[in-house]
């Protein structure tokens, strides 16, 4: 009866055994699903990826030109402007106050200017002098007279000349008092307009006023709230002229062109996270000439040739610039080539072949060598394929083989990395 038991525990162990083994081979001979492109001839791009934001290309940043407490807010944001419009006002008691008081001392220094009590008595003591001058001019020639005829001895004429001449001269000193202090009124007048007109600007800097005409795009202060000098408050911008502000690496800066060095300037495919699916054209036209130095990359500006209805400022965008395009090529997905191998369906199996790439942009690559065109390379498959494994192979055809939108089909597919 023992052997019986052994011999059947051996039989059930082998028939098992069995069993394990067929499903194996099964399963080793059972193809597995794969997706695949076929390699197509187009236009290889070379492009320089980033990312940007939707800016007003003429914005200032407004900024506090007195320091106190915000007494008045008359905008908030998205409204519309003209240059000198009055945004909020600063209450500042103190400048207030300085200019009234010096609008008082003006008024005083301008009313001695025109009638000064030390004028007055100048030309009030001018006046006795010129009548003094009088006389003695008239007993002069009675003087000269009675000296020719020999009355008066010369010592008499010489002492109403001298007379004369004295008077003459405090006229004249006089003269020169009143010019002189005149000169001194006109001038502390005017030193007082000027104290005026300083203290008026720094009145008339606690009323923010827009700088040009455009749209609030930041509110940056709030009612009540203690401002000082050069805080910024308000982001003004002309909304009507958007463009793409991107950060280009240093590495890639030099593949791009603005049009200011007589080459035409560069191109570039734009997506708007909030316009999906859809590319736009634009074209790159100033680079600055001095790199970010925390970020090492070159602001960037890109004009798009059809801003859609909706753009508005602040909006987030993909950028890719066109630094070279190559047309007529074989053209791989990207993301079938890993470390210079691709994975190629050949008969129903799996062949790993390297290939030489060419330029690359971030949906394909161009084939230089290792494929040829139709041939079919995986571009989904488990992570665990190995070469000469039978494959169930699903096509999905390349996407646009130049990844350029076409104006005239504003809806394409997304570049993206």
């Amino acid at each position: 009866m023992s052997f019986i038991r052994r011999h059947l525990k051996k039989l059930v162990f082998v028939v098992v055994l069995a069993l394990v083994a067929g499903a194996l081979v099964r399963r080793r001979m059972q193809a597995v699903p794969v997706v695949a492109t076929p390699v197509a001839r187009g236009t290889a791009v070379e492009a320089v990826y980033a990312t940007g934001t939707v800016e007003a290309q003429e914005r200032i940043t407004v900024k506090a030109k007195a320091s106190g407490s915000i007494a008045e807010i008359l905008v908030k944001e998205g409204s519309s402007v003209k240059k000198g419009d009055l945004l909020a006002r600063i209450d500042n008691p103190v400048a207030s106050f300085e200019l009234k008081r010096g609008q008082v001392d003006l008024g005083a220094a301008t009313s001695q200017k025109n009638q000064a009590p030390q004028v007055a008595a100048l030309m009030a003591s001018q006046k006795a002098l010129v009548s003094d001058l009088d006389v003695a001019t008239k007993a002069q020639a009675r003087v000269r007279e009675l000296h020719a005829a020999g009355a008066v001895p010369k010592s008499d004429l010489d002492v109403a000349e001298s007379r004369v001449r004295q008077v003459e001269a405090q006229i004249s000193a006089n003269q020169s008092q009143q010019q002189a202090l005149r000169i001194d009124l006109k001038a502390n007048a005017e030193r007082q307009a000027a104290v005026v007109e300083s203290l008026a600007s720094r009145v008339a800097d606690t009323e923010v006023r827009a700088p040009q005409d455009g749209v609030v795009l930041t509110k940056l202060v709030e009612l009540g709230e203690i401002v000082t000098v050069n805080q910024s408050l308000f982001r003004v911008g002309d909304t009507a002229n958007l463009i793409l502000e991107v950060m280009i690496d240093e590495a890639d800066v030099a593949k791009i062109r603005d049009g200011s060095e007589g080459a035409p300037p560069s191109v570039a495919a734009v997506t708007l996270y909030a316009f999906d699916q859809q590319i736009f054209t634009g074209k790159v036209f100033e680079i600055y000439p001095d790199a970010n130095r925390e970020r090492k990359a070159f602001l960037t500006k890109v004009r798009l040739d059809a801003p859609p209805p909706g753009l508005k400022s602040g909006m987030s965008a993909e950028v890719n610039i066109i630094s070279r395009k190559k047309p007529g090529v074989l053209l791989a997905p990207g993301v079938a080539e890993s470390d210079g191998f691709v994975s190629v369906v050949t008969g129903g199996k799996i062949e790993r072949r390297a290939v030489k790439v060419g330029m690359r942009d971030l949906l394909r690559f161009e084939v230089l060598e290792g494929l040829e065109e139709g041939e079919l390379v995986v571009v989904e498959k488990p992570a665990d394929l190995a070469a000469g494994k039978r494959v169930v192979v699903s096509e999905r055809p390349m996407a646009p083989t130049d990844p350029m939108p076409d104006p005239s089909q504003p809806s394409q597919t997304t570049i993206k990395p």
